[in-house]
């Protein structure tokens, strides 16, 4: 995703919201939820679950953006 603040598309072209907290405000609201698509994503691209730490800093540096 280029620019998390604006809607992007699966390769199948179903829609995915921001992911920008500042444009979605109810992006890492619900800890289920990002844990559900953390270990999803993780496990998709590295092949592993995330470890804490990589979890936290790509929530900062989400929120971050502004």
């Amino acid at each position: 995703m280029d620019d998390p603040a604006k809607e992007g598309k699966t390769p199948v072209g179903k829609p995915i919201e921001p992911l920008s907290p500042a444009v979605n405000k109810g992006r890492f609201t619900d800890p289920e939820k990002v844990e559900k698509w953390f270990k999803r994503n993780c496990t998709g691209v590295f092949e592993r679950e995330c470890t804490p730490k990589e979890k936290g800093d790509f929530v900062t540096y989400m929120m971050s953006l502004q």
